[in-house]
């Protein structure tokens, strides 16, 4: 294991089970981890993004260095969330056990990410309160 994650010859775990359930990945993505769990190969937990994206899901799962997170919420020049949409999201994303994982997601993420045009992991984090805490 390199960095927790998992490896089957030279291709990290997760990516192999990404291609062996949907296919090729297509050049320059990545492939997330909804559930923050870097070994876990469950591809409902797996997702396909961008390099923006894998840093925008690492920053909102709070792995990035403090110079990212100095300016919270609105008041940070990269954001694409207002105070109200945060407050959208917690009331629409359900928190609780999803595939028998302690602590992931159910509902319909995908189509809220893709209406404020963002990654499904800041979805994820935002419901679980561990971005944009000082938004009640």
């Amino acid at each position: 294991m390199v960095s927790g994650y998992g490896r089957v010859n030279d291709i990290y775990a997760h990516r192999f089970v990404w291609e062996l359930v949907n296919g090729p990945i297509q050049a320059g993505m990545h492939v997330l981890h909804k559930c923050d769990n870097p070994p876990c190969v469950n591809p409902r937990h797996l997702f396909l993004g961008t390099p923006h994206d894998n840093q925008a899901d690492k920053i909102a799962k709070g792995r990035a260095n403090d110079a990212a997170k100095a300016r919270p919420g609105k008041y940070n020049g990269n954001s694409k969330l207002t105070d109200e949409a945060v407050r959208d999201i917690r009331r629409r994303v359900v928190i609780g056990k999803a595939g028998g994982h302690n602590g992931c997601y159910r509902g319909n993420t995908r189509d809220i990410a893709k209406e404020y045009g963002v990654s499904e992991g800041l979805i994820w984090a935002i419901g679980r309160r561990r971005v944009w805490r000082h938004v009640d």
